[in-house]
């Protein structure tokens, strides 16, 4: 998978490529203008194999900017002006800003929208995970009222985190990020974590009695 290493090598090797050929010493115009487009409208680290590879097999005589760009086959082609998704079925604009890219494809785009894509791979995660799907993990966020099941903050999908056993798999309910972490540097051990609470209520110079008091409360 590309980092930004890898990103960087690439742009680097590109930019002193193209600048040799055309005579350039530092930054070919061309090719800023080139990098601004890209990186304004597409995801750099999935097209940069496709750019690299291009100028890599143009013979040396031809590699100019404009053959290099007439030989790049990996923009989005407007073939129409809206696309339905394959799963939802939904009509949507026909841009990256609704489909991923696919370089494969005719028109250069994913067959469903990024919205679809997000909720798969979300509901794969929560399978694999936590074995329930992502329509059970909203219906028992609903039943917790959209709520932390132990301090009642306010979770949504992108801030909860599933409570479960992960030696039996058993799952109990969602939490916040800090009440998961909590219960589990725990180790789920009811003892370490009043341990816990009894030692911040000192820090904090709340008596054992007043301490009961807001538990009861």
């Amino acid at each position: 998978m590309y980092n930004h290493l890898n990103i960087i090598s690439d742009i680097s090797y590109i930019m002193c490529e193209i600048c040799d050929d055309l005579g350039i010493l530092g930054f070919c115009t061309e090719y800023s203008d080139l990098l601004c487009y890209i990186n304004s409208n597409y995801n750099i680290a999935e097209i940069l194999p496709t750019l690299l590879t291009t100028y890599k097999y143009l013979a040396p005589e031809t590699r100019v900017f404009d053959v290099f760009m007439s030989k790049v086959d990996v923009f989005p082609t407007a073939v129409d002006n809206e696309k339905e998704c394959s799963r939802r079925h939904e009509i949507k604009p026909a841009t990256l800003e609704h489909f991923g890219f696919n370089p494969r494809t005719r028109d250069k785009l994913t067959s469903s929208c990024l919205k679809c894509k997000r909720e798969y791979d979300q509901d794969r995660h929560l399978k694999k995970a936590y074995g329930k799907s992502r329509e059970e993990f909203l219906t028992i966020l609903k039943n917790q009222n959209n709520k932390c099941a132990s301090c009642g903050r306010p979770i949504n999908m992108h801030t909860k985190r599933g409570h479960h056993n992960k030696e039996t798999g058993q799952f109990y309910d969602l939490l916040c990020n800090g009440c998961n972490s909590l219960v589990g540097y725990g180790n789920h051990d009811y003892r370490i974590i009043l341990k816990c609470l009894l030692y911040q209520a000192s820090i904090d110079g709340i008596k054992v009695e007043t301490l009961i008091d807001l538990l009861k409360g």
